[in-house]
């Protein structure tokens, strides 16, 4: 039981650590640095999955990513989820 949670939780733990860091790459936090690094957790998140699992893990890490840099959307006056 507690091998299947490794095997499953640590390359989900590696997308989003690999979100996280693309994030911080840019100049915002001026860690631009860590852009040259930060898809290395996300390919070694991916070795030996299927192409869903690989569609899965790297979805979370653009879930990651995305939602930091697109939080100014919600600073928009009048807007909310259901917008539309």
């Amino acid at each position: 039981m507690g091998r299947k949670i490794l095997q499953v939780g640590i390359p989900i733990l590696g997308s989003v650590l690999s979100g996280a860091i693309l994030f911080l790459g840019f100049p915002d936090y001026d860690l631009a640095l860590l852009a040259w690094v930060g898809l290395i957790p996300l390919l070694a998140s991916l070795q030996r999955r299927t192409p869903g699992q690989a569609f899965f893990l790297a979805w979370i890490a653009g879930i990651v990513f995305f939602s930091g840099h697109f939080s100014w959307v919600f600073e928009i006056p009048g807007y909310t989820l259901l917008h539309h």
